[in-house]
């Protein structure tokens, strides 16, 4: 997104709600139908998908949008565009009404309904949804007639406007009732109105998804889409090398262009990189041991391990974000004020002299093998050796590791690095998910468990102060309290990464690719 707003993006966006807003979906996407058809892509994807119900997964993001649609999608530019709701209007500070197409079906020809939408959002928000952060504000989602659909919050929230287009997708409210134990598992799957049809799911192997013959958006330009599932990146990037996938979006960004003999497309986003430090482990839970460790890694060496472009970042909230609803002056004015971290190796043993643990720790540091998480935690271990803390980098399987994150046994998670995807250019968007009280349980994203009573405050008042300056000053307040307790250690923003077969071409890739379906836009070469 390069257009910067000087309000917020609720006030942005409130001169057209007051309105409503309607227009074709074709502004955001190039268009189905628009170029020739291609008859099968093959996409890969490292991690196995076991089930195509995103309240109970944060693994396949890759493939939410190409099946399931969303009431509004994101555009590049920051600005939202029509998608299943054709128009939308905000009724009062906490009312807004979604005015759907009409005529759009599901895979098995039933109309979608108001009923439909308000069904599948109130499912994401139950308390042991993975997708319950994006509903923190919600009180009720209630349809009034067929095709209006009426979102009330329990109060005023900045940050709602951009939650409909990357939250889940919607789903047939029918199908779901009639499948609860097996919703979206394989021979299941679920039914939705999206480009692709789900056709088959092992959660071994890869998922099949083929064209909606009577998209309401026109002709499918791709027949089928066949992913494919890789225990690793390397066979990935062997699998690419060999024509066996056209498509990936690699993590360990320079192994996988070695390996596959290909060039590498990234974008630059706003996905954070974070240390979380779990502060329920003895270890991590002294403030001193945890800005011992800011002032030890050094950001630019951790960059290069991950393998492409990177952005350094000291905040826990991205300052492109900030700049989204702020004049640049007063974010660079506060951002001069919020504790910095540099490289420091004095002032890290300083720190740890200081600690309950002078004379240093041993630990492991359970990752993944991909994201290029492996080889920047070896980097990370090599840099904390020197003030004592020696660390034993351990790769775990997806399940293991995301029992450390969200699991019910939360006190094992230790150290880790984390990336949560973020696809808009609103502030509350990492606070929401990843801080505060009610994500520092299982099932949520709190992964440094740091949740005092204060900063749950500042999280609720980010989201509901609608003026731009005293927004900022409710974000710097935040930011200070992160740097200075240092639950999470900032490292910098990752690019969207991109390898693409040269019998294909993708000219609209960036980051927001996930919010919308991103296969309507390639195009044979």
């Amino acid at each position: 997104m390069r257009i910067r707003f000087p309000i917020p993006l609720v006030v942005a966006v409130a001169a057209v709600l007051a309105i409503g807003v309607a227009g074709s979906a074709a502004a955001l996407v190039s268009g189905s139908g628009a170029h020739a058809s291609i008859t099968q892509l093959k996409v890969g994807l490292q991690y196995p998908i076991s089930t195509f119900d995103a309240s109970q997964t944060i693994v396949g993001y890759q493939t939410y949008a190409l099946y399931s649609e969303n009431l509004v999608q994101s555009g590049p530019d920051g600005k939202l565009h029509p998608w299943l709701a054709a128009s939308w209007r905000q009724r009062n500070p906490t009312t807004y009404v979604y005015n759907l197409r009409h005529g759009v079906k599901f895979w098995d020809g039933n109309e979608l309904t108001a009923e439909d939408v308000a069904y599948s959002l109130n499912y994401y928000r139950q308390p042991k949804s993975l997708a319950l952060h994006w509903f923190t504000s919600v009180k009720d989602v209630k349809a009034e007639g067929r095709y209006t659909v009426v979102v009330t919050l329990k109060h005023p929230d900045a940050s709602w406007p951009v939650q409909p287009a990357v939250s889940p997708g919607i789903f047939e409210k029918s199908f779901h009732q009639a499948h609860k134990k097996t919703f979206g598992q394989p021979g299941t799957l679920i039914m939705a109105t999206g480009p692709w049809k789900l056709e088959s799911l092992n959660p071994t192997s890869g998922a099949e998804l083929v064209a909606n013959e009577n998209y309401w958006h026109g002709k499918v330009n791709i027949d089928r889409i066949s992913f494919k599932f890789f225990a690793d990146e390397t066979s990935e990037a062997l699998a690419f090398r060999g024509g066996a996938i056209d498509l990936a979006f690699p993590s360990s960004v320079t192994s996988f262009a070695a390996t596959a003999a290909t060039k590498i497309i990234n974008v630059p986003g706003v996905t954070p990189q974070y240390l979380a430090l779990d502060i329920v482990d003895p270890h991590w839970s002294d403030i001193h041991v945890r800005r011992a460790v800011a002032y030890a890694v050094n950001r630019q060496a951790i960059g290069k391990a991950y393998g492409a472009p990177t952005i350094p970042i000291s905040t826990f909230v991205p300052p492109k974000q900030l700049y989204s609803f702020a004049p640049r002056r007063a974010v660079d004015a506060l951002l001069k004020s919020i504790p910095q971290y540099p490289t420091n190796l004095a002032k890290a043993r300083a720190e740890m002299a200081k600690s309950k643990y002078p004379h240093g720790f041993k630990g492991d540091f359970n990752t993944l093998a991909g994201y290029g998480y492996r080889e920047m935690a070896q980097v990370i271990a090599a840099e904390l050796k020197p003030i004592g803390i020696n660390l034993t980098v351990k790769t775990v399987p997806v399940p293991a590791w995301l029992a450390l994150l969200s699991g019910p046994d939360r006190s094992k998670s230790g150290i880790q690095l984390v990336h949560p995807d973020s696809y808009t250019l609103d502030p509350a968007e990492r606070p929401n998910a990843n801080l505060g009280s009610w994500n520092a349980k299982a099932g949520q994203l709190n992964t440094a468990n740091w949740a005092p009573k204060d900063v749950d405050g500042l999280i609720t008042a980010g989201i509901r102060t609608l003026d731009p300056a005293k927004r900022l000053a409710v974000y710097g307040q935040l930011l200070k309290r992160v740097a200075t307790d240092v639950p999470y250690v900032p490292l910098f923003t990752i690019p969207s990464s991109l390898a693409l077969s040269k019998k294909f071409s993708w000219p609209t890739f960036n980051f927001t690719f996930n919010t919308h379906p991103w296969a309507l836009e390639i195009k044979p070469a």
